[in-house]
């Protein structure tokens, strides 16, 4: 698998949108306090290498408390990403749908890449790439998710996007 499971959305949608796992995405890591500064650095490093600007984080109120002081954000601003670039969603509270959207959009608009990251980068990541094929090539719910496991497979990494869940998502405006 590629280097934090890390790759574009779909080569429909350009270089603009990519997926990821959360910095040290490991099921021995999942407490808290677990997951310290090394390895959100190493995360940033990567991603900064990469051309990211933007963090659209899909991590819940419990896989934030698995970092280490100073928490999610703050560890990884001091890891060299600007804080109003990183933005915190859960996808489970009312209306997650509209502010990802305004994000993946903002980032798009700006001409600037994004990552989008839950705790391993396949379920939540998944179905918020496949979102975003909807949104940015028209692609329905079927599509969207086909396109996101294919554009994985080739890039070597792993996307579990629900057809289903993507649906109530659209429909519900979160899980």
């Amino acid at each position: 698998m590629a280097q934090f499971n890390f790759g574009a959305s779909s080569e429909r949608e350009g270089e603009t949108i990519h997926g990821s796992e959360r910095p040290g995405s490991s099921e021995d890591l999942n407490k808290p306090g677990a997951i310290g500064m090394e390895m959100v650095e190493q995360w940033a490093k990567f991603m900064s290498e990469q051309g990211i600007k933007n963090i659209l984080c899909l991590l819940n109120e419990e896989e934030h408390t698995f970092f280490q002081s100073p928490g999610y954000k703050q560890s990884v601003v001091q890891a060299g990403f600007e804080a109003n670039k990183i933005h915190l969603v859960d996808v489970y509270k009312e209306g997650s749908a509209d502010e990802i959207e305004k994000v993946l959009k903002e980032a798009k608009n700006a001409g600037e890449k994004l990552v989008v990251h839950c705790s391993g980068g396949e379920g939540r990541t998944g179905l918020v790439l496949a979102y975003w094929l909807t949104l940015d090539c028209g692609l329905d719910a079927a599509a969207a998710c086909e396109q996101t496991v294919k554009t994985a497979a080739k890039l070597g990494v792993s996307r579990k996007p629900s057809e289903q869940k993507l649906k109530n998502f659209i429909a519900q405006r979160k899980l």
